[in-house]
């Protein structure tokens, strides 16, 4: 997915949990988007930002890092809250 869809993809996907994440202007995240992520998914149970990591490395690890442009939509944020989580 290119980034410049991750807004609207972001939105109808949060839609139902009545936040907003403005992608295109400030791109802040308030109280409520960051209560959503820590909250628990209905239909496994997790911890969304446990949801979330899974996936990004889901993500990572389908790529062999050999050409760094076919790889759009990988990052390693996923390390990034790993280790943020430690200290919450």
């Amino acid at each position: 997915m290119h980034r410049d869809d991750y807004d609207d993809r972001i939105n109808k996907l949060i839609k139902p949990f009545k936040v907003f994440y403005d992608g295109k202007k400030s791109k802040m995240i308030d109280e409520d988007f960051f209560e959503l992520l820590d909250g628990f998914d209905k239909k496994t149970g997790e911890k969304r930002v446990d949801l979330a990591i899974k996936r990004a490395e889901r993500n990572y690890n389908h790529h062999d890092h050999s050409n760094p442009s076919r790889e759009e939509s990988t990052t390693t944020v996923q390390e990034l809250v790993k280790e943020l989580l430690k200290y919450v």
